[in-house]
């Protein structure tokens, strides 16, 4: 048997299924990869399967499961995971996304450079390029690897080894609920439905203080099409796909290194290493959201100079404007 294993989450949508079976099945691998084709019940549940049924696996052996019953994208999700228990580790994909063709290489690299660190709680396919908060742009502080490190999971390309997901299934059993306000957790994430996993998983790393790794440059990203928890405008988060091999460097979880929080910001510490940097990213998206408050909050010796020139202005405008008034006078004289 294989010791990884890709599941693909499938719901009504056999076009964007075909596609990534495709791309999965022609996509290099280094060692022999299983597939499990997942199909919850819905109305093109019999064509999924047909499609699933099709695909000529190369890499390994091919299973295809058919839910008798509707399980909705939670419990689906949560019985997929579960089937990495027959493996080393497992990656995930709902039939919607788009591939890399090298996504396949780089999970059993990440894998094999974090294995056995207890505060690395899974893997992303997906690079974030919009914080989920605010839609602002985020880009991760360039550091000279390939990943950085979040308290936030993604939903659109996820990898887990058996003893991840069993962690995570464990502390779940314990505080599973439909809806929770956990002032731990940023408040769009407790906001989500009860039909999402994904805000237990961020719930589960903040609670115990793990983090997910992200790619600079994305393995996986989604073009927006509908689905149970989205609409079309999540297209606003689709992100660049990686083309052609690369040789990765990825960074160590220490002390040095880039440590997202749930609402993708540096933490206090972080900001104090990293305030030389004028404007960064984290600053950056900050400042669009809160305003000069901030700014002058991140760089107070900057403000008396950008106060002047806030008064130069003032004057330079009452200037313009007193001409432009006297202008009218004389010419409103002139007229009578």
């Amino acid at each position: 048997m294989a010791n990884c294993v890709v599941i693909v989450i499938c719901y009504d949508r056999p076009n964007e299924a075909a596609q990534l079976l495709k791309t999965l099945s022609e996509s290099p691998v280094d060692a022999p990869v299983d597939l499990i084709v997942s199909i919850d019940r819905g109305r093109d549940q019999a064509q999924l399967a047909s499609v699933a049924d099709s695909v000529d696996w190369p890499h390994g052996r091919k299973r295809v499961i058919v839910m008798p019953e509707r399980l909705g994208l939670k419990a689906h999700v949560l019985r997929c995971g579960d089937l990495i228990g027959e493996y080393d580790y497992g990656i995930v994909l709902e039939e919607d996304l788009l591939l890399s063709h090298q996504a396949l290489r780089y999970a059993r690299h990440v894998v094999a450079e974090y294995r056995g660190q207890a505060r690395i709680a899974g893997y992303s396919l997906y690079a974030y390029h919009k914080r989920e908060s605010d839609k602002l742009p985020f880009t991760p502080i360039e550091d000279g690897t390939d990943a950085c490190f979040a308290q936030f999971c993604s939903s659109w390309g996820q990898v887990w080894t058996r003893e991840q997901w069993q962690g995570f299934r464990q502390w779940l059993a314990e505080n599973d609920a439909d809806h929770f306000n956990d002032p731990a957790v940023p408040a769009f994430v407790n906001g989500w439905p009860a039909s999402s996993w994904k805000k237990h998983f961020v719930r589960y790393m903040v609670r115990r203080e793990l983090y997910f790794v992200f790619p600079r440059v994305g393995l996986s990203t989604n073009l927006g099409y509908e689905g149970t928890n989205h609409t079309g405008v999540h297209a606003r988060f689709a992100s660049p796909l990686l083309h052609g091999e690369r040789t990765w460097v990825f960074p160590r979880l220490d002390d040095t290194a880039l440590l997202y929080d749930a609402d993708f910001r540096l933490g206090d510490a972080q900001k104090v290493r990293f305030q030389r940097v004028m404007m960064c990213p984290d600053v950056a998206s900050n400042f669009a959201r809160q305003g000069a408050a901030f700014f002058f909050a991140q760089f107070p010796l900057r403000a008396p100079f950008y106060l002047s020139l806030t008064a130069r202005a003032i004057v330079n405008d009452l200037g313009i404007l007193r001409s432009m008034a006297l202008r009218w006078v004389r010419r409103r004289r002139g007229r009578s």
